[in-house]
């Protein structure tokens, strides 16, 4: 994706470069707090889904990008600004993540502290993940087939693709840096350790 005079356009390129697809996506003012240049995309069943902040998910055909439908949900574009450490913190998550698995579709926004289960086929909400796990710096560490792994303030939650039941949870008061997954375990760093947790 990418935004030109204040629009954003979706496009699909083979190896060679060459433009199979360049369609218009929707509409959005770039600013300082909110930019746009943190899309999300994931490929399934034929189909390239896309977020791009600002409330809206968007499912298109992968062969010729046309519309399949347009999701809305309840957005908080506003943000906190620390000049002197970081340069936005969003309501969100950190970056803006998508999953795809067995026709269900996992948005994972920047500009809303929330977790959307989506039915693929028409982009109708299932359920959604709305806790207090993680005030700042949520992230998605990875996913596998039993489900996908989020980093926040509180430590490590497992979540599952049919519920929006935590499978487990991991509390570690200190977080510092970026949890990364290796095989089968996840690396989570802290102040001075660097712990070593079994997905």
């Amino acid at each position: 994706t990418y935004q030109l005079n204040g629009d954003i356009y979706g496009a699909t390129f083979l190896k060679q470069n060459e433009v199979i697809w360049n369609k218009y996506l929707c509409s959005a003012e770039s600013t300082y707090d909110m930019p746009t240049n943190n899309a999300a995309t994931v490929y399934g069943d034929d189909f390239v889904f896309i977020t791009i902040d600002y409330g809206v998910v968007i499912k298109v055909n992968a062969s010729n990008g046309d519309y399949i439908w347009i999701k809305r949900y309840n957005t908080i574009v506003e943000s906190q600004t620390d000049y002197y450490n970081l340069p936005t913190i969003k309501n969100g998550h950190e970056t803006n993540e998508l999953l795809y698995n067995m026709g269900k579709l996992i948005v994972i926004p920047t500009d809303i502290n929330s977790v959307f289960y989506l039915d693929s086929d028409r982009g109708k909400e299932l359920f959604k993940i709305e806790d207090n796990f993680a005030e700042m710096r949520r992230y998605l560490i990875g996913s596998d087939e039993t489900g996908f792994y989020m980093a926040g303030s509180k430590g490590i939650r497992k979540y599952g693709y049919s519920s929006d039941k935590v499978l487990w949870q991991s509390e570690i008061k200190e977080n510092y840096g970026k949890a990364y997954i290796s095989g089968k375990y996840i690396l989570f760093p802290s102040n001075r350790s660097l712990y070593v947790i079994d997905k």
